[in-house]
Parts: structure tokens; sequence; C-alpha cells
């Protein structure tokens, strides 16, 4: 990247939408230079049409966009070319064309009314391609590349603008976990080491949470004001937004299924913790059993799982072990249960209570291992 220059994007009191119908109101953030900001919200909420606004595609209804304190819309579309990159998702690509070509027309901003490329422009043309390793596929025709090529593709088109930032709608769509992983990392690096502005919607907070400095929610023609992924991703936002419940978990930012039967008295106990019982509350969850798990603090890794997917969990206070009461309701559980699952946790010294059921357990003849 040679451009050295930093931009800031603002929006201040932004209303936009369609004709007579809008979409957002009152939307106001500012995008600083070297910082990656995560869009998220619902379907049709209004994420592209808050990009589309913000790179200049979308008249106003009211409120201001501004990029580097002047006006967005006294800029021409040359001008915010050579500022702004795109990567949006309708975009098309012409049918025959080679990976170098589409990266080409990068240049458009530098170049004459005839579209010649200069040496300079090649120069910045195989720099972007080398940033994000598509050398390889320079020749290719871009139509038989795969979704993750053509990212890597169009992404090489925005970095050859040699832009100051760039705006991306849903650019994980359609990309497996690799390609997305690459992609992210590509846009992090972009912004941490080039200070390149990132303005991106996503749909999965887990990678909001992984790349961005700082989160738009946006729902109900409505956009909360931007916070660092903790606080903007967490369990009240995304029942506020997504109507989640109890089945996010803010740590991970990713949500289980709801418990498989509701209102239903288990008859199996899982005796986990330290992670090893999460795959067999996934199992049990997908079969469709009701069970209770433990015996485990809210410090253990099995805890947010089971306490999304277990009807009820024996748990200690952190750090501390079973409690008298609990460790009693834990054997009046066992004594009805028809099934024990052992997982084989990692034990210490304050497991007796575990190694207690699962011996009484193997006495009553219902212990499985996992």
């Amino acid at each position: 990247m040679r451009n050295t220059q930093r931009a800031k994007l603002a929006a201040e009191g932004v209303k936009t939408g369609y004709g007579a119908r809008v979409v957002l109101s009152e939307v106001s953030f500012e995008l600083r230079p070297g910082e990656v900001m995560a869009l998220l919200g619902p379907n049709g909420a209004g994420k592209s049409t808050l990009l589309k606004s913000a790179a200049g595609q979308l008249a106003l209804q009211g409120g201001c966009i501004y990029l580097d304190g002047r006006n967005l819309q006294s800029f021409t579309g040359r001008e915010r070319a050579a500022y702004m990159a795109l990567l949006f998702t309708e975009r098309r690509e012409p049918e025959f064309a080679t990976a170098r070509e589409v990266v080409e027309a990068g240049r458009y901003p530098y170049t004459g009314r005839f579209g010649t490329l200069r040496e300079s422009d090649h120069t910045a043309v195989a720099r972007a391609m080398a940033y994000v390793r598509t050398e390889e596929l320079a020749a290719r025709p871009f139509a038989e590349l795969s979704d993750g090529q053509r990212q890597r593709v169009l992404l090489a088109r925005a970095l050859a603008q040699e832009p100051r930032l760039i705006l991306l709608d849903e650019p994980t769509a359609f990309l497996d976990l690799r390609h997305k992983v690459e992609l992210l990392s590509l846009l992090r690096d972009l912004a941490t080491r080039e200070g390149l502005a990132v303005f991106l919607s996503l749909h999965e907070p887990d990678l909001a949470l992984k790349c961005a400095d700082r989160v738009l929610l946006v729902a109900d023609g409505k956009v909360l004001p931007p916070a660092v992924p903790e606080e903007a991703l967490s369990e009240e936002n995304m029942r506020r937004i997504y109507g989640l419940g109890s089945a996010y978990d803010a740590l991970s930012g990713s949500a289980e299924l709801p418990q498989a039967v509701e209102n239903t008295s288990p008859s199996t106990l899982v005796l986990g913790g330290g992670g090893s019982g999460i795959p067999v509350y996934r199992r049990l969850r997908r079969e469709g059993v009701a069970f209770a798990a433990g015996v485990f603090s809210p410090a253990d890794s099995d805890y947010p799982v089971a306490s999304r997917l277990a009807a009820k969990v024996f748990e200690t206070a952190p750090y501390e072990a079973l409690t008298a009461e609990n460790l009693r309701e834990a054997r009046a559980f066992l004594e009805a249960a028809n099934c024990v699952i052992w997982t084989e946790p990692p034990l210490g010294s304050g497991n007796a209570a575990l190694l207690e059921l699962r011996e009484r357990a193997e006495e009553k003849g219902i212990l499985e291992r996992s």
C-alpha cells in the first residue's frame, strides 16, 4: 500500500432509505484511520443501506456524512474512488475478464479517459495482488475462480485503488471457514499495519469479536452507538437485536440450540468438567434427550454450554468445593437417574464429589463412559 494518507469517515444524524421509505434514522458514528468497524444486525435491518449511504451511492434523506471533514456528496465519483474502495456483493465483473484485468480496474481513479495503464499502475496492481497472494491467479478467467479466490481478487482490486478507506458488504458470505479467516486476517492487517479504515457488515458475532475494534448494531430502524465488541455483543444486546435469549454465549459470540425438551424431568446425568462434557451435551441435544450436568463451577469451561443445554446444572461457587446442600441434591438426582455418563473430566483435589457420584453410578450399574 503506497498511500500513507489517512481518512476519517463520520456520520452525523443520518437518515437514509429508498424514496419515501425511511430505513434508518438518527445514525451517528465516526470511523477512524486504522480501525475495523463491524456492522451487525438481522437480515433486512439496513446494513447494506447504511454502507451504500457511506459510499455515496445512496442519497441521504437527512443528516450528513463527512469524509476527512468534507461533505461526501460534494465529491465526484473519481474523487470518491481515490479515497475509498468498495467490495459489495451485487457488483458484477466482466464475464471473460482475467483475474489481473479485474484488479487492473481498480486503477480507474488514476488513468486517463481511455483507461491506459502506466508503469506506476502496473506496479500498484502487482503490489496489490502480491499482498493478497493472488499472483498465481493472474491469467485465469475470473468466472472460473472459487468464491474464496474471487473475494481475494476483488480485495486486490480494492487495494489497487490505494484507498484510505474500504467498505465491504458481507464479504464472508459464501466463504468456507478457511477463506473467512484468511480474508478477515488480511483486513485486520491492513488496518493495523497500513492505517486503512475498514467498514464491513457481518452476520457472525464470533468473527466480529475476533477482528473488529468497534461494532455497530442495527435493528428496528436504529443504530446503537458504536462500542467495543465485548460490550456491543453482550447477551442483553443479542436478545434485543436477534431475540436469542439465553441461547447466546457472549464469551464465544456463538449460540447453542435451545434445550431439546422443555418442562421435562431429565433422567440422565452427565458427570463432566474441563471441557470434556461439551461434545456429550451437544450429542444429547441432537438426540432430544433431557439431561442434568455437573459437578462444576461457573468458571469451568463446560459451564457455558451446559447452562444452555442442560435441564439442570449442579454447580459450585467459583473455585470452591461442592457444598453439602448441592451434594445432597446431586446424590438424590443420581438415585432416581436411569443413566449416568462419565466424560473423563480432568481430576484434581476438588473433584471428590465427582468421584463419589461416579462410584455410586457404578454400584447401581447405570454408568456409561463417553
